[in-house]
């Protein structure tokens, strides 16, 4: 990503649009997902067995910073990248037989949309997951972060392991007497969407992922999934590892479809910048962003600073992404000093 300098002249009326363009596109919070680190089991990391070890570490990133499991099977993609140790930034051994692995992200993304990949962006909306069961003979219910016995933690498991598979980060309800009064197993099965739309709202998330699950007979799971995000429903059909696999596919669809249809340039006011340090810690974090993928500094003045950001994303996306990174936050304009962008943001904490 290069950074370079400009000089321009703004229209200096955009910043109350800017903190309502903020407020709406972080309604929902977003977690940065990890997406380029790690583990894979190796008997012993040295020579070919560790070798071998990036080569798996690879495919499962690929899976994570696309959404896609055919990512890791794409043999033009692999071609392409080569021989993963070049990217590996940093490995450890965990002394239980596990290797961690972190990849050079950038790197790889950039091979990924070079081979027609869309990257999905690591600062990921939660997705609130409602998973209904039925194993017969009266042992239903309705999943939670600690419901217990067999089947419930079976579902747990193998869910979780889905979701960090795709790198989803899902929250799983409390099932707790309140929300036990808000939504019953009936409703979930049943397909009734407004209680758990409303009990979801609890948990900040930015979709909900919706299973019934049939569990018998034995072995021959049918779960049927449903993802309800901004204002649109999608269905398929599959095991209980097929919903989180698939919600990555659809929000990873979601993000290529916003990004190809919005991405531009957003106007950003950098503003309390006392000393050096302040200007390269704000332009590193914005630098740092999926979702932008390159900056201009358009003017700059003392404690002030207004950088053109051209985005790989919608605003809403990039929006999220500054929330879930923590290192800039909005200023209320009443607070502002005189600055000229679409956004007035200042290092969080400052005042």
């Amino acid at each position: 990503m290069t950074l370079t300098a400009a000089t321009g002249r703004w229209s200096p009326r955009t910043l109350a649009l800017g903190a309502l363009l903020f407020m709406a596109g972080v309604a929902h919070a977003a977690t940065r997902v990890d997406v380029y680190s790690t583990s894979v089991a190796v008997p012993a990391a040295a020579g070919e067995v560790r070798a071998a070890a990036y080569v798996e570490a690879l495919r499962r990133v690929l899976v994570r910073a696309t959404g896609l499991s055919s990512a890791a099977t794409d043999a033009a993609l692999i071609a392409a990248i080569g021989d993963p140790g070049k990217f590996v930034q940093q490995f450890q051994e965990d002394g239980n037989g596990n290797l961690r692995v972190r990849f050079d992200g950038d790197a790889l993304a950039a091979q990924l949309r070079a081979a027609g990949y869309t990257v999905w962006p690591a600062e990921r909306a939660g997705v609130v997951v409602w998973l209904a069961w039925d194993a017969g003979g009266g042992d239903r219910d309705v999943l939670g972060a600690s419901t217990e016995g067999a089947v419930a933690t079976s579902l747990r498991r193998d869910l979780l392991a889905t979701a960090d598979r795709y790198g989803v980060p899902v929250v799983l309800p409390l099932r707790d007497s309140q929300e036990m009064a808000q939504v019953a197993f009936t409703d979930v099965w049943g397909d009734f969407t407004a209680p758990v739309t409303r009990a979801s709202e609890r948990y900040d998330g930015g979709a909900i992922l919706i299973g019934r699950a049939r569990l018998f007979p034995a072995g021959m799971p049918d779960v049927r999934w449903s993802l309800l995000v901004g204002g649109d429903r999608l269905d398929w059909r599959g095991g209980p590892a097929d919903g989180p696999a698939g919600a990555a596919q659809r929000l990873a669809a979601r993000a290529q479809a916003a990004a190809s249809a919005a991405s531009g340039l957003a106007r950003v006011a950098l503003t309390g910048l006392q000393k050096f340090d302040d200007y390269a810690r704000a332009l590193k974090s914005l630098q740092s962003l999926d979702t932008v993928s390159d900056l201009r500094v358009a003017q700059s003045a003392a404690g002030v600073i207004v950088v053109e950001v051209s985005l790989r994303s919608d605003l809403a996306s990039f929006l999220r992404s500054l929330s879930a990174q923590g290192v800039l936050e909005t200023v209320a304009t009443a607070d502002a000093a005189p600055a000229d962008g679409n956004l007035l943001l200042r290092l969080r904490g400052q005042r």
